[in-house]
């Protein structure tokens, strides 16, 4: 599998962001009513669903991308959200 660019992780959030800011409220507004729920976010990428669940209370988070780049911009968060390098299909 091809490891993403640098410069396209640096787009990714931008370009998408927006685009992916309703259905990732959507989303959120379906999970468990637990804040202590444990979640996994599987090709989470630069962590963006995550930080909305820390937002949004939930403590108990992980999450997986295969992409070195993408994991490097979504440890940068502040909030206590466990990432890892790893290929979802071996999960």
């Amino acid at each position: 599998m091809r490891r993403i660019g640098a410069l396209s992780v640096h787009l990714y959030d931008p370009l998408l962001g927006t685009v992916l800011r309703p259905l990732r409220q959507a989303i959120k507004n379906r999970m468990p009513l637990s804040k202590d729920s444990e979640i996994l976010d599987l090709c989470c990428g630069t962590g963006d669903q995550l930080i909305l669940f820390a937002r949004n209370g939930f403590t108990r988070l992980h999450g997986l991308d295969l992409s070195a780049d993408m994991l490097e911009i979504a440890k940068k968060t502040t909030f206590p959200i466990s990432f890892h390098l790893s290929d979802a299909r071996d999960a």
